[in-house]
Parts: C-alpha cells; sequence; structure tokens
C-alpha cells in the first residue's frame, strides 16, 4: 500500500517535471502556450492535468520581414483547419504550399470568411481575412498536438469581430525560463524527498521483519 503511493507520488511528480521541462525547451518557439497542471482526482484515482492560462496568450510580439507571417494581437488565436478538423494557433507562420495555397507550417489551412483555399494572390488579404477567437475562461483546455496546432474546448472561446492581426510579425511567448527551472528544481527535491521516504519506511520494515524472525 505505502509503496503504491509513493510511486503514484513520484510518476505525478515526473509528469509535472516533463510538463516543465517542455515550456522550458520551447521557450523560444514561435506561438508556444506555456502551460501549468495540477492534479485532478476521480473516484479516488489522480491525474496530473495540464493548463493554459488566458493571461498567457497576450504574448510580446517580433517584428519579421514575411508577408505571410502574422501575428494576433489581445491574446486571441487562429482557426485553422486540417484534414476537416479544426484547430487554434498562435504560431502565425503561413507560407504557399506546392499547390499554390496559403498554408500554415503544420499543413492547415487559414479559416477565412473567403473559405479555406486562399492563393498567393490573397497574401495581402490574409491578415484582414484570417479568423480569429478570444478566450471566455482563465484556465483553458488546450490540448497540443503536432506545430504549434491546439484541440481547444470550444464553449471556451468566442468569435473575436474586431482582432486585430499583425503581418510580417509573430507572437512571442513571455514564458520565464527562471521560473521554469525553480520549477524543476521543487519538484526535482519532492521526487527525491518521496525516494528517500520510501527507503526509510523499506528499511524500518525490513529490520522489523528481521527482528521478529529472531524472536
Amino acid at each position: 500500500m505505502i509503496e503504491k503511493i509513493v510511486n503514484d507520488s513520484i510518476n505525478l511528480q515526473l509528469l509535472k517535471l516533463s510538463n516543465t521541462s517542455n515550456n522550458l525547451a520551447n521557450a523560444s518557439t514561435p506561438g508556444y502556450l506555456p502551460s501549468g497542471t495540477f492534479i485532478e482526482v476521480v473516484e479516488g484515482q489522480q491525474s496530473v492535468q495540464r493548463f493554459v492560462n488566458a493571461d498567457s496568450l497576450k504574448t510580446a510580439i517580433r517584428q519579421t520581414e514575411n508577408p505571410l507571417e502574422l501575428a494576433v494581437m489581445n491574446g486571441g488565436m487562429f482557426i485553422v483547419e486540417k484534414q476537416g478538423q479544426q484547430y487554434l494557433t498562435q504560431d502565425g507562420r503561413f507560407h504557399i504550399n506546392s499547390d499554390g495555397n496559403i498554408a500554415h507550417i503544420s499543413g492547415a489551412y487559414p479559416v477565412t470568411s473567403e473559405g479555406t483555399q486562399l492563393t498567393e494572390a490573397d497574401t495581402s488579404l490574409l491578415s484582414s481575412l484570417i479568423q480569429t477567437v478570444k478566450p471566455s475562461a482563465q484556465h483553458l483546455d488546450l490540448q497540443p498536438q503536432d506545430q504549434g496546432l491546439y484541440t481547444p474546448q470550444w464553449s471556451q472561446w468566442n468569435v473575436d469581430e474586431r482582432a486585430n492581426v499583425l503581418p510580417q510579425a509573430l507572437n512571442q511567448t513571455r514564458q520565464s525560463t527562471t521560473t521554469d527551472v525553480v520549477n524543476m528544481l521543487e519538484t526535482q527535491r519532492a521526487i527525491e524527498s518521496l525516494q528517500k521516504a520510501y527507503q526509510t519506511y523499506d528499511t524500518t520494515v525490513s529490520y522489523g521483519i528481521s527482528e521478529l524472525g529472531r524472536k
């Protein structure tokens, strides 16, 4: 029983450590959204769940020279579509694909009032046509997919009719690497403490069994 509790606790801490490491590794990735974690208990079972704080969507803006790179203002996100499914992203890196259409770095297409098939001739219109949303909740359930895409809980979002999208710019995370390093150290210490506690327990039990065997 004690062994299971300790192992479960260590596994939870390892998941938190993995999340923090991921935040740190992507600190300079355009449009990356740093996530936090919380422990959810369902029917007695604990699990680590991730969330994105809405405040982290209000990122810094970095200017570029590419007219197909976009930044969304005021904590919004772009809507893109890939294989019939819509996603959200703050990574505004678009390009002209082999078919001559404007596509996201992930291969998804920007969702606009004109549909999803924009060509190179529409480059100057992309920033005014692409649809964006803004959060209606503080803690957001955004599940990361490949290349900057996130699957949202759509009930947490509203269409942003007044979106301010800047061409030749990219959203840049404001994640504090110092905070991430501190969080990693604290989590590592917690794991070490749990391991030492279990070693002490195991040594005590072994000693007790040994003493009983002598009587």
